[in-house]
């Protein structure tokens, strides 16, 4: 089984993607083709060459943070200006891949293209909401604090990211 990371493209199969998420799946199945049109998020598919098949994604957007409690969080001193940021919008896979480290390369993946994003636009941080604390779980294991106002949206700043991608490297 080889499985390649992709930009979107609407002749891989999503329609048998099935990640036990109504939510996740109806939005591959359902929206992103649009989202992608009209260029509001970009998404990245994980798919296995030999059965054309949709094994996993995850969605990328321009996102802000305001200054409010959240931004607060960040602990980077007062601030009164909002903190440009990426949001990791939707990561699934499918529950036949699920436990395959497929997770782990887009959370990877992901990662590596908010640094870029970084670069090119300038932000401080990514930042997710997860859809309980099974999946919060998960996402701190990357590193992904919690938001001390909703323990289901996490933060991670750059820095930090680049830290990692750099010591991965060495």
């Amino acid at each position: 089984m080889k499985i390649c990371l992709v930009p979107y493209d609407k002749r891989w199969n999503r329609d048998a993607f099935d990640s036990g998420s109504d939510v996740l799946d109806d939005w591959l199945k359902q929206h992103a083709s649009q989202a992608e049109k009209r260029g509001n998020c970009r998404t990245v598919l994980a798919v296995e060459e030999d059965a054309d098949l949709v094994v996993g994604y995850f969605s990328l957007l321009n996102y802000t943070l305001q200054p409010d409690a959240l931004a607060l969080d960040l602990a980077v001193g007062q601030t009164r200006y909002p903190k440009p940021a990426v949001l990791l919008a939707r990561l699934a896979v499918h529950r036949t891949y699920q436990g395959q480290s497929i997770g782990r390369l887009l959370v990877g993946e992901a990662l590596q293209r908010a640094v870029t994003i970084s670069e090119l636009a300038g932000c401080e941080v990514i930042v997710v909401q997860a859809l309980n604390y099974e999946v919060a779980s998960f996402y701190a294991k990357f590193g992904f604090r919690a938001f001390l106002s909703d323990p289901l949206w996490l933060w991670l700043s750059i820095k930090d990211v680049r830290r990692t991608l750099q010591s991965d490297t060495t």
